[in-house]
């Protein structure tokens, strides 16, 4: 007999997946509804001393675009607009979504913001976010106790 280990966490996301399931079916796919707000898919890792930031923008103008960082928080706003206009009678799907997005993510602190670049190209923004290079080296550093020197005193 195998042993499956419990993981609450794996259920909480099986009950999203069918709730965004139901939900999807039922009230987002009228087209009127998909219209407005939606958000971009983000990838933020690190390479070297830089953080990079990949945003996923198809269909998007980078004259639409606009990109802003205020108290170490990186805002992405822009907006993506249909190019035909399409009467919902003649729909059968609409899994596109249009309209304005907007991502905000918070920077650690040490970041170079004067140097901070950003590239579109093929409808992918990457932003290259420079760190300090004394902020990305670990630095040790020793725990010194009162009990321990009592300990060292009291062995002599």
């Amino acid at each position: 007999m195998a042993l499956d280990i419990w993981n609450p966490f794996r259920d909480l996301l099986d009950l999203q997946k069918d709730i965004n399931r139901v939900f999807g079916r039922t009230f987002w796919h009228t087209p009127s509804l998909r219209r407005g707000r939606w958000t971009p898919s983000v990838d933020v890792y690190a390479k070297g001393n830089d953080m990079i930031i990949k945003a996923e923008l198809p269909g998007v103008e980078s004259k639409n675009l606009d990109i802003s960082l205020q108290d170490n928080v990186l805002t992405i706003k822009g907006e993506r607009r249909e190019k035909e206009e399409v009467s919902e009678d003649n729909y059968y799907c609409c899994e596109v979504n249009y309209g304005s997005f907007q991502r905000s993510i918070t920077l650690p602190h040490g970041i170079k913001a004067e140097d901070i670049k950003a590239n579109f190209e093929n409808g992918m923004l990457e932003i290259v976010v420079p760190r300090a290079a004394e902020v990305t080296q670990a630095k040790r550093i020793p725990v010194h106790s009162s009990e321990a020197k009592r300990i060292e005193a009291e062995v002599k």
